[in-house]
């Protein structure tokens, strides 16, 4: 059997801060093609809405990545204000 995979936040942060540059530029791509695109048949039209609807989604993912970032950091600051209180409860004793 082998081990199962180690879990390495540093690896972690890279990995999301990478997902969240290709997000960034695939948002910015996808804007510009909408900001660009004339719609002269309903054909055009559609194709419009399918690259909104492509933007929202990418946005979306961006968003929520994002999010989890902050909570991790949170999480991060959270555990060492509980060790910071572990520390001053023991000087107490």
């Amino acid at each position: 059997m082998s081990s199962p995979p180690s879990y390495d936040p540093e690896e972690l942060e890279t990995d999301r801060e990478e997902v969240l540059s290709i997000l960034k530029d695939a948002i910015h791509d996808v804007r510009d093609r909408t900001e660009e695109r004339e719609i002269e048949t309903p054909d055009d039209e559609r194709m419009l809405i399918k690259w909104y609807r492509t933007l929202a989604t990418l946005s979306g993912q961006y968003r929520m990545l994002q999010r989890d970032t902050d909570i991790d950091e949170m999480e991060a600051e959270l555990e060492l204000l509980q060790q910071a209180s572990d520390l001053e409860e023991e000087g107490r004793r």
